[in-house]
């Protein structure tokens, strides 16, 4: 979404009436105007009246609308596109920028228990999936399709959350300790054909997996080959499909898949185990995806909700944590960002982790000098 304000009339941002109307660009566009009986217009002299949410999807589209100054706003901008944008002397003019570490993060589910959608047991195996961890090359994909911006997350908490478990250490790419417990395991290359293989029951299986990410996200078709690339290194053939979102939920939620990637967007709010990592919420087809989870992990999640006493709920995270960790369901990747942009008419700026990432009621004109050069 991006913001765009009216500043033909200057009255508070609060109690609002809204329409939603095609856009003149593409999709549609949300207008929110304030009441015109707002008990306190005495006092907002220097607030918008209105403002309109337009729906931007195409980045030639956004670019365009912030380097015209026809958008206001953002707090979900590609990051190429800022990273871009942030090179143009114009853009720096009339903008503030920002990218705003949140609470969320990105991830490879791993299904754990592919026997029970009747695939190919090969992920059951911890040590498989510690394989695939080592030689999962999430450095170089940031730097690559993030460049740099995002920063690497050891475990299911973001680390800017108290309850992180900071213990947690990142797993490098090494591929030579991928091979060593791929060995281990029984994963060996019998036909030298640059993938492993093993007999499972009775059959010569190739250590070959899917997966699936949404094509709804450009960059993440660039970031399963080089998953794919580093995989393949250590023998492991990996098979990048693109899914619409509807096709991935679909998969993930009935555990049809090897390999998902995925993200999630949470908050400040303390941590709910359940959703996740509960085993009610595989069997029940929910967001635990992988099949991790039994009665032991169950009683600790219950335990974390009802304790009360901020230290000992903090050692139960941190125990779940190291749990989750230590049994390897997700490939853990980067924690988001969020790409705030806000022209700098505005005053009383402050970006937020939290979504939207600007709080548009806060906002302030400095003046109506800019009105004449926006293009509403």
């Amino acid at each position: 979404f991006f913001f765009s304000s009216r500043r033909r009339h200057t009255r508070s941002l609060c109690d609002w009436s809204s329409d939603v109307c095609s856009s003149d660009l593409q999709g549609q566009f949300i207008s929110i105007v304030k009441k015109s009986r707002y008990w306190d217009a005495a006092n907002s002299t220097n607030i918008p009246n209105k403002i309109v949410f337009r729906i931007a999807q195409d980045p030639v589209v956004q670019k365009s609308g912030f380097l015209s100054q026809l958008f206001d706003a953002s707090g979900a901008f590609p990051t190429r596109l800022l990273l871009d944008l942030q090179k143009d002397t114009l853009f720096t003019k009339n903008y503030h920028s920002k990218f705003v570490n949140t609470y969320g993060y990105t991830y490879i589910a791993i299904n754990t228990k592919p026997e029970n959608s009747k695939r190919t047991p090969i992920l059951n195996d911890l040590k498989v999936r510690r394989a695939l961890a080592f030689s999962s090359q999430i450095d170089n994909m940031i730097n690559v399709v993030n460049k740099g911006v995002n920063k690497r997350v050891a475990g299911p908490v973001s680390p800017i959350k108290k309850e992180c478990n900071s213990d947690l250490r990142m797993i490098p790419f090494d591929v030579s300790t991928a091979k060593m417990i791929l060995v281990d395991a029984g994963w060996v290359d019998k036909n030298n054909d640059g993938i492993r293989d093993k007999m499972i029951n009775g059959k010569s299986v190739p250590l070959s997996l899917d997966l699936i990410y949404m094509n709804t996200i450009p960059d993440w078709k660039e970031m399963a080959i080089i998953i794919a690339e580093g995989m393949k290194q250590a023998g492991v053939q990996i098979n990048p499909i693109a899914c619409d979102y509807p096709t991935w939920l679909e998969k993930v939620s009935q555990h049809n898949f090897d390999l998902a990637m995925g993200s999630w967007n949470t908050s400040s709010f303390p941590e709910d185990y359940s959703q996740l990592w509960s085993t009610e919420s595989y069997n029940g087809n929910g967001s635990n995806y992988t099949g991790f989870g039994n009665s032991s992990s169950d009683s600790l999640i219950v335990a974390i909700a009802k304790e009360t006493n901020p230290e000992k709920k903090m050692l139960l995270e941190k125990k779940m944590q190291q749990l989750i960790y230590d049994q390897q369901p997700y490939i853990f990747m980067y924690g988001l960002v969020r790409r705030c942009v806000l022209h700098k008419r505005f005053s009383n700026i402050r970006f937020y982790a939290e979504r939207p990432g600007i709080i548009y009621s806060d906002l302030r004109l400095n003046s109506l000098r800019h009105e004449s050069s926006v293009n509403n």
